[in-house]
């Protein structure tokens, strides 16, 4: 008698590119936790979760306005110069594993020179603003004050995250004046979850009308709390995640799991199955959106 015993298919393998993760802020005992114990968790995760490569952000975004950084240096300019000693620390370490989002003050007059050492450091392969923390900052940004930066991230080939809180109208005239640089919006180009702003579809339309610049990239990053809330397996997020691949093209998008930041809410594995179990994507969409594409925006090898 035959039996009725069907294997199941292999699953698939994908390579998983994580393009932000606040490493270092790792488990509810991160304060003063070993760094190096903390790269070795960091390690253990992503080796259950299936993450190839992370790029560690050491600088979370709400707390940038209210913690001091330890690692920061007041020049005479009254701008900071930031460090990244975590991040370096475990790709010296684990060069295979993580790589570095850099973060620079805009105010810093010596600006094109910071750029330009960050491109020749060990694992920087990208930089990041969040011009919307403070209100000097976005009055700058709207007013091209953001110039300088962008110009030398332009010149000397490194790709900008930016988060702008779904104020996406203000990066367009950036995203021209530079044709060159690499923009990749934070969170979908959408507002933060507590702010009281439009999204849903309308803001949705304002997103995917951006898929005419064809140097602007999106990050998926906490799709379920920045576009269509709804418990795991998310289903809501299928038909903007369908639309978004049609709008901009599977190669214009990389994903994140902003893990640290999502903590009680979702596992580093269900970010990631989110899209790979998603029926409205192809395997080759996927394979693109989960590491593909950071890997050949960001130069990773």
């Amino acid at each position: 008698m035959r039996s009725a015993f069907r294997a199941r298919p292999a699953p698939k393998v994908f390579d998983i590119v994580d393009t932000q993760v606040h490493l270092n802020r790792l488990g509810d005992d991160w304060i003063g936790a070993d760094p190096d114990a903390l790269i070795a968790r960091g390690i253990a995760a992503m080796d259950a979760a299936g993450v190839t490569v992370a790029l560690i952000d050491e600088r979370a975004a709400p707390h940038i306005l209210n913690d001091p950084d330890p690692n920061a240096t007041t020049l005479p300019s009254g701008a900071q110069l930031l460090a990244h000693p975590f991040a370096d620390r475990a790709v010296a370490a684990h060069p295979d594993r993580f790589a570095i989002i850099a973060r620079i003050d805009w105010r810093d007059p010596a600006i094109a020179d910071r750029i330009a050492e960050l491109r020749g450091s060990k694992g920087v392969v990208a930089t990041q603003i969040a011009p919307t923390l403070r209100d000097a900052d976005w009055a700058a940004f709207e007013s091209g004050g953001f110039d300088p930066y962008f110009a030398a991230a332009e010149r000397a080939g490194l790709p900008l995250f930016a988060f702008v809180s779904g104020r996406i109208d203000a990066v367009v005239p950036y995203v021209r004046r530079f044709p060159g640089l690499t923009f990749i919006l934070d969170h979908w180009g959408f507002p933060m979850p507590h702010e009281d702003a439009p999204r849903g579809e309308a803001h949705l339309a304002r997103v995917l009308a951006l898929a005419e610049h064809p140097n602007l990239h999106i990050k998926w990053c906490k799709g379920p709390q920045f576009v269509a809330p709804g418990p795991y397996p998310h289903v809501e997020m299928h038909e903007p995640m369908r639309r978004m691949i049609d709008a901009f093209g599977p190669d214009r998008i990389v994903w994140a799991s902003d893990i640290t930041q999502a903590r009680g809410q979702f596992s580093w594995a269900e970010t990631i199955h989110q899209i790979r179990d998603c029926p409205v994507l192809s395997d080759a969409e996927k394979a693109a959106v989960l590491g593909c594409n950071a890997r050949r925006l960001l130069g990773l090898s």
